[in-house]
């Protein structure tokens, strides 16, 4: 059984697939989908990618900036 991750965004520094699709009430193959289109951009912690909480910031400005 898939453990459901428990988000603490006030103190997080970065994000796994899964928490970004919770914090953006989206799925996670939507996140995916957004990674390989080159919209989110992950960082890379060896094999492990993350992703951090400007690079959130910045993706949602762009959605704001794109509905005026």
């Amino acid at each position: 059984m898939a453990q459901t991750p428990t988000l603490h965004p006030e103190t997080a520094l970065l994000y796994t697939y899964s928490e970004v699709a919770l914090l953006l009430k989206i799925s996670r193959s939507s996140v995916y989908l957004l990674v390989e289109a080159g919209t989110l951009k992950p960082v890379h912690i060896k094999r492990s990618a993350r992703f951090t909480r400007a690079e959130l910031d910045r993706f949602v400005a762009t959605l704001e900036s794109d509905a005026s």
